[in-house]
């Protein structure tokens, strides 16, 4: 398990971490917890999210605003001139002046509308809290693709590792082979497939290098640094640990995914909408009071008005009891996906539970299969050097080494990204 505890260092200039000198970079090193929190900082989906929020924050407020008192300033200033008669029998005035000047002031408020706006605010908070969850739900994401990126730089690390001592397996074994054929315990046929073994093993090596490159270039894109930013990974691949049960996940997800609140708050919202609908289809009883003063020009001048309006729509050619229909239909989508929203989260907890035992017990045949491998190579090994077996056997040996310390590798990324997943399918993800 040794190869898995690779701590990758990935040297390329970045500029916005210089130190005295531009010329200078400083090295970012960064576990899986800090890469989160860069990513969370630097997401533009995040971003865009939030603004959603604070757009849904300021729809609450207008809505609100209608059920408060209103208080209103005004100021007029008029001129202007007139000539001859202004109405009929009036006496003709030449070079008339027309000038009017008043400051206001007018106090309203809406004292009953058949709770209309009462049902658009709780309407518009629900929709703030859904896009909240929203949120958190982006929040989440953008957390689990960075811990993907992560360990797939980790994986890309350690399979480059993997590669290495494969080459260099291949370069000893050579060597040995040479030996012998210059003591002539060994066909010197056996050379060139040496040769053509060790140049596999450094195409291998290069493309396992280029790997690691890609994997952390997807790694700075994901966390929202430039390309030329330098990054030490300090973390590793984790070692698998118990799962909890499987009901109890799903219950948790239940409590805890913010895309299934959202889910909730839709329905809830649709019901608003529906109760408003009904309200606009029947008799609607409207109450308001108005208080206005006159500032100037002097003297200050009152008035005041209260009002009450009752209407009912007798003929609006359908279109009260369309709307009605439209919201009881908005109202069944909504539902319906939310149900079916439980059934996903439950089936994404069962598969990510699933790749979860997978991948360990995988991991546990993949250990069992590099020990194998490492006695077969040493048992091919002997053979050669006993001269009771050929150097094909050392070959097959080694492959079979490469590929069951890559099959390692590979179970131990399939565990952690499946960790990964099934926080994300339970909701823990911060």
């Amino acid at each position: 398990m040794g190869m898995t505890a690779v701590i990758l260092l990935l040297l390329l200039q970045a500029p916005h971490l210089s130190l005295a000198s531009s010329e200078q970079a400083q090295t970012l090193r960064l576990s899986m917890r800090q890469a989160v929190e860069i990513a969370l900082r630097n997401s533009t989906s995040l971003a865009a999210a939030r603004e959603s929020v604070a757009s849904a924050q300021s729809r609450v407020v207008i809505a609100q605003s209608a059920q408060r008192p209103q208080v209103f300033a005004g100021a007029e200033y008029a001129r202007g001139s007139s000539e001859g008669p202004l109405k009929s029998g009036q006496p003709r005035i030449f070079g008339s002046r027309l000038e009017d000047r008043e400051v206001s002031l007018r106090f309203r408020e809406n004292l009953f509308d058949s709770f209309q706006t009462r049902t658009r605010v709780q309407q518009a908070k629900a929709q703030q809290m859904g896009a909240e969850k929203d949120l958190e739900s982006v929040r989440q994401r953008v957390a689990l693709d960075a811990l993907i990126a992560y360990c797939g730089v980790l994986r890309a690390a350690s399979l480059s590792e993997v590669a290495k001592a494969a080459l260099d397996r291949t370069k000893r074994e050579q060597q040995r082979l040479e030996s012998l054929v210059e003591v002539g315990e060994a066909a010197r046929k056996e050379i060139p497939r040496a040769k053509a073994e060790v140049a596999a093993a450094e195409v291998d090596a290069i493309a396992a290098d280029n790997a690691v490159e890609n994997a952390v270039s997807v790694l700075r894109n994901v966390l929202g640094l430039p390309q030329t930013t330098q990054i030490i990974l300090t973390d590793t691949l984790g070692l698998p640990e118990p799962a909890p049960d499987l009901e109890q996940l799903i219950e948790e997800a239940y409590r805890r995914r913010p895309d299934l609140r959202q889910a909730e708050l839709q329905v809830e919202a649709a019901k608003l909408s529906l109760k408003l609908a009904q309200i606009q289809a029947g008799v609607t009883i409207g109450a308001e009071a108005s208080y206005d003063v006159r500032l100037h020009p002097h003297p200050i001048g009152r008035s005041w008005n209260f009002g009450v309006s009752a209407s009912y729509p007798l003929f609006d050619s359908g279109a009260s009891k369309a709307r009605v229909k439209d919201a009881e239909t908005a109202l069944a989508t909504a539902q319906a996906r939310l149900e079916q929203l439980r059934r996903d989260i439950a089936l994404q907890v069962k598969q990510a539970h699933i790749q979860v035992e997978e991948a360990r017990a995988r991991l546990q045949a993949a250990e069992r299969g590099v020990e194998a491998a490492r006695e077969s190579l040493a048992a091919a090994e002997g053979s050669l050097a006993a001269q009771v077996g050929i150097f094909l056997e050392v070959v097959a040996a080694q492959v079979g080494l490469t590929q069951a310390e890559s099959r390692v590798v590979q179970a131990l990324y399939d565990y952690n990204v499946a960790r990964a997943q099934l926080e994300f399918a339970v909701g823990r993800l911060q």
